[in-house]
């Protein structure tokens, strides 16, 4: 298994500003995740931002949930589950949507785990034959300076 994410912003960004984070999920192989089995990306929601929505595409399910109108806070530990097979050379796309709050760099650190079977058991880990490549990183980068766009127009009028 291995994890890129990377986000699809134009940075810097203001905060307040939406983002999308897309984490690509990809088995390498040289083994399938059999159809009992299942695949878990976890990560924190950063400092300076909150996560407005996870997962909801692609079979991904993430926990916990988010209710409409809602945010996770930073802090939050957040587990997304694809259950199902998942081919050795595919890969799968995960969504997720926040919003950053302060100024600065905001990292989130993301990791990938496969497991044979769909249930919770540790014991259950598929062996991973490059481990190094089940944790990334993205940073996105918010100006420390909230800009606006403004404009000016005129008119004359005689008389």
């Amino acid at each position: 298994m291995a994890t890129t994410p990377f986000s699809s912003a134009s940075e810097p960004l203001q905060p307040g500003t939406p983002y999308t984070q897309t984490v690509t999920v990809e088995n390498a192989g040289p083994n399938p995740i059999p159809a009992a089995g299942r695949v878990v990306v976890g990560f924190t929601v950063p400092e300076g931002a909150a996560v407005t929505q996870a997962g909801g595409s692609n079979g991904w399910t993430c926990s916990p949930s988010i209710a409409s109108n809602a945010a996770l806070p930073a802090g939050s530990q957040v587990q997304c589950t694809r259950t199902g097979a998942f081919a050795a050379g595919t890969s799968s796309a995960l969504v997720i949507h926040g919003t950053p709050n302060v100024g600065g760099s905001i990292t989130t650190g993301f990791s990938v785990q496969g497991y044979r079977t769909a249930g919770t058991d540790p014991d259950a880990r598929m062996p991973d034959g490059q481990p190094d490549n089940n944790a990334a990183t993205d940073t996105l980068h918010v100006s420390a300076n909230p800009a606006a766009d403004l404009a000016i127009g005129k008119a004359r009028s005689s008389g």
